[in-house]
């Protein structure tokens, strides 16, 4: 009720990326459910589903079908794909036009409410803190030295300073990422076979331009603003 009436608030999504396994019959009681209460207390609001990483119209076929003022989020990234060459990146981000006009055409509005350039997954703490998913990362990483004194967690922070003479300390997840001697891995720019930072900044402007290319089909796009 608070933000109903507020000129900023375009809509609502109920709940961000729900785990893939969660069962579809609850996922959709749950959106039934939420739908009805916002459109109760703010009838003008668009309402946003998240496709719980099942973007596919064998999923989403006839459900809220001809409800106003809906629209199903897909988050796209490329950092969980298999090690490839340039052209199978420009391809996957091509392809993605197809799905995106069918579900458009046969479901409902689609937004690709997160993305990003990320190829690999190589950025620290992507998957969690000193975690990654198992056999990630698949590319050999950047390490760059670590900040030594962290302005972000603040002074007194167990772990800080970094100590720069020791390897990665736990505990760990069902991976390990994170600093070691010092040094932080980021994302890896050698993948595609990058000699310069040029060649870096072009591989990423034609993947940017066939992304959006892309996604021009569906009703908008959010990019992700961390190196995912």
């Amino acid at each position: 009720k608070r933000y109903a009436s507020h000129p900023a608030v375009l809509g609502l999504q109920p709940v961000n990326e729900p785990w893939e396994l969660t069962p579809i019959k609850v996922l959709k009681t749950y959106y039934w459910k939420s739908y009805k209460r916002v459109k109760a207390l703010a009838p003008h609001w668009k309402f946003v589903l998240h496709d719980s990483f099942r973007f596919g119209r064998e999923f989403w076929l006839d459900f809220m079908r001809g409800c106003p003022d809906i629209a199903i989020d897909t988050h796209i990234y490329q950092a969980w794909m298999n090690p490839g060459t340039k052209e199978d990146f420009y391809s996957n981000a091509c392809q993605q036009k197809y799905t995106i006009t069918d579900i458009e055409n046969a479901v409902m509005p689609v937004i690709v409410g997160e993305w990003s350039l990320g190829t690999d997954n190589c950025a620290m703490w992507l998957n969690g803190f000193n975690d990654n998913l198992p056999g990630f990362p698949k590319v050999i990483c950047q390490l760059r030295h670590c900040p030594i004194e962290s302005t972000y967690l603040g002074k007194g922070f167990p772990g800080t300073p970094l100590d720069t003479t020791k390897p990665i300390q736990g505990p760990y997840g069902t991976g390990t990422s994170g600093p070691s001697f010092g040094l932080c891995p980021v994302n890896s720019n050698v993948t595609f076979g990058q000699k310069t930072p040029e060649d870096e900044l072009k591989f990423m402007k034609n993947l940017m331009s066939k992304k959006l290319n892309a996604w021009l089909l569906g009703h908008g796009f959010y990019f992700w603003n961390f190196k995912t």
